[in-house]
């Protein structure tokens, strides 16, 4: 009889984590501070150079996968070799990283997929599964199977290549599955979680590194309140989709540069600019931006550094460019693509911007759907639904924090008390809502800029870039790259707490903490962080006889074709079961459906690879 346990065992869990901790062998030679930083960091160097192959050879960048694994499991032994000779390993800072290692390890086995994705009810085994769920995990699967020196194919719709698209995230993950035999869609689960678990881990290492014992509690309490309330959406969003790397490097940069200044650590803020740059493919206006415009402020300084660390962000630099290129030049473009970007429809394409459809449900403080309409939903709605809550804390904490004297930047704050209590009594109405959205959307931009004006030119510029991308771009890639800023101003606020020493600090934060719990929802499961949620997500039944039929399907190596109308279902299983489902025009409900180039649909339809019943 099948069983559920069977999907993910202990053994998957532990070669994930210990994987991941291989590649702090690369990442020992990243200039950035901490032990969850350089294991980031080489995860990312890794997959920089994987991402770019699958462009038009899975094969290789699969073989190249392994091969950079093992080269980093060579270095690390190496390191531990050196290390356990030079007996440092007796000091505090060691003990500290193996606490923490420890500790992650047990929040990341706590926060097994299982628990996360799969409950019991009615006496049937169910699957919380988001659609999303199977468009990323689906190329991850795929590379792990890939037998073919080509573009990257679809794992549902094989052997369809993939259209352009920014792989650099889901390789991300991939990374840390390299042990693992064929791998299933609890394997991309608990990557995913693993990664985002080791940048929570890398936060609170960086807090503990620089800032006193009692502090450091208060830091971490801080953030931690922060990211599992106001910032849960962003973060769950980030984690879920493609902006996982995103997240991770605009934070290391942010901590990087402003807790021990730009001199200090100007190559670990270049590195980390970089992998933002070509974390997805929307980020590049803005990364490329700051990182000109910091070499031509710092060119001086920059010059000062090792000729070996320059020599590493040159190589850096090389393969985010050859990245960035074949993700543009490589790939067929989709009719909806096309429609959505290169015609877009003028009159609405700033309507959409503006008010936004859908994609303002990615903020807590956004609250519901801004909508470019009159009808009964925006005129009936709650205008606190709109209230930016989790600005007018923050800037008022920022606000404060950006003077050194309480007397001089209390006035600062008025605007914003009488923003937070008359904004509830403007009447429903287009005029209202352009301030609500103004408020929610240019005051982190101005708020960026007014924090960092005269004393942070790259802060300065990510807000701008990151508003003129907002505006410029369609609402698929603007809106997604705007939320740097975002992060920018969350992590800068842990940087000020950072460097702060003022007796305020601990009346402040305290204040600060009590009012998100109170204003905001409860505070989510640290151990289901990544649970699927949202308009997209099903609960799927677990069909053990499907489930079978398909085991049997993957030792035959032989297609699997259904006359199931239920498409999900069949995909759903298909991803459990890690195997391939053949190219079927019946299967139009999926995601990756309309992610086909219109030349591989003609190709493909000429080939029947399966035919389906009707």
């Amino acid at each position: 009889m099948f069983d559920i346990n069977t999907l993910l065992s202990n053994n998957s869990l532990i070669l994930v984590f210990f994987t991941a901790l291989v590649y702090f062998g690369i990442g020992k030679y990243i200039p950035t501070r901490g032990v969850f930083s350089k294991i980031l960091g080489g995860i990312a160097i890794s997959t920089l150079p994987v991402a770019t192959l699958v462009n038009f050879n899975a094969l290789v960048a699969y073989w190249l996968q392994s091969t950079i694994f093992c080269l980093s499991g060579i270095l690390l032994i190496s390191h531990l070799v050196n290390f356990v000779k030079s007996e440092n390993y007796r000091d505090s800072s060691t003990k500290r990283t193996l606490a923490l290692l420890f500790f992650s390890f047990v929040v990341f086995y706590v926060s097994s997929p299982l628990s996360t994705h799969v409950f019991q009810s009615s006496g049937q085994t169910l699957l919380h599964y988001n659609l999303h769920d199977g468009n990323y995990s689906s190329m991850m699967l795929e590379l792990s199977q890939a037998d073919y020196s080509e573009r990257l194919r679809f794992f549902d719709f094989y052997p369809a290549c993939w259209s352009k698209y920014h792989f650099f995230n889901i390789m991300g993950l991939s990374a840390t599955t390299v042990l693992l035999p064929p791998l299933d869609i609890f394997d991309f689960y608990a990557s995913r979680i693993l990664i985002l678990i080791l940048f929570l881990f890398a936060v609170v290492e960086q807090v503990i590194i620089t800032q006193q014992k009692e502090k450091s509690i208060l830091i971490i309490s801080a953030f931690i309140a922060i990211v599992l309330t106001i910032y849960y959406p962003l973060l769950h969003w980030n984690f879920a989709t493609s902006g996982a790397f995103s997240v991770i490097a605009i934070s290391m940069f942010v901590l990087n540069f402003v807790v021990k200044g730009f001199k200090a650590q100007q190559a670990s803020s270049y590195f980390w600019v970089l992998i933002f740059s070509v974390a997805t493919i929307r980020n590049v206006p803005i990364g490329f931006i700051v990182i000109l415009a910091l070499l031509i402020s710092n060119h001086k300084d920059f010059r000062l550094l090792d000729n070996r660390i320059k020599l590493f962000l040159f190589g850096i630099s090389i393969l985010a460019v050859a990245y960035v290129l074949t993700t543009v030049l490589f790939g067929e473009v989709t009719s909806e693509s096309k429609l959505r970007f290169f015609q877009p429809h003028q009159e609405e394409w700033m309507v959409q911007n503006v008010f936004q459809n859908g994609w303002g449900k990615i903020d807590k403080y956004l609250g519901t759907n801004l909508q470019f309409a009159t009808d009964a939903r925006l005129r009936n709605s709650n205008p606190y639904a709109f209230l930016p809550y989790f600005f007018f804390y923050l800037s008022l904490i920022i606000m404060i924090f950006s003077k050194s004297s309480w007397n001089k930047s209390w006035k600062k704050i008025v605007p914003f008390v009488v923003i937070f209590f008359a904004l509830p009594n403007i009447n429903n109405g287009l005029l209202a809502i352009n301030i609500k959205y103004t408020l929610t959307v240019l005051m982190p931009t101005i708020l960026v800029l007014y924090i960092c004006y005269g004393k942070r030119k790259p802060f300065f510029i990510f807000g701008l870039m990151a508003l003129l991308v907002h505006f410029s771009l369609p609402i698929h890639l603007g809106y997604p790259a705007f939320q740097a800023v975002e992060w920018i101003l969350l992590f800068f606020f842990i940087s000020m707490l950072m460097r702060s020493s003022t007796q305020h600090v601990t009346l402040l934060v305290s204040i600060f903490m009590l009012a998100i719990v109170l204003t905001n929802t409860p505070i989510a499961n640290p151990f289901k962080l990544l649970k699927p949620y949202g308009e997209r997500t099903s609960e799927i039944v677990i069909d053990a006889r499907l489930l079978e039929k398909l085991y049997v399907q993957k030792e035959t190596q032989q297609f699997f074709c259904s006359d199931d109308a239920q498409t999900l279902n069949l995909r759903a299983h298909a991803l459990i079961a890690g195997v391939r489902l053949p190219f079927n025009n019946t299967y139009t409900g999926a995601m990756n459906a309309r992610l086909l180039g219109e030349l591989e649909k003609n190709k493909l339809k000429k080939m029947n690879l399966c035919e389906v019943k009707k």
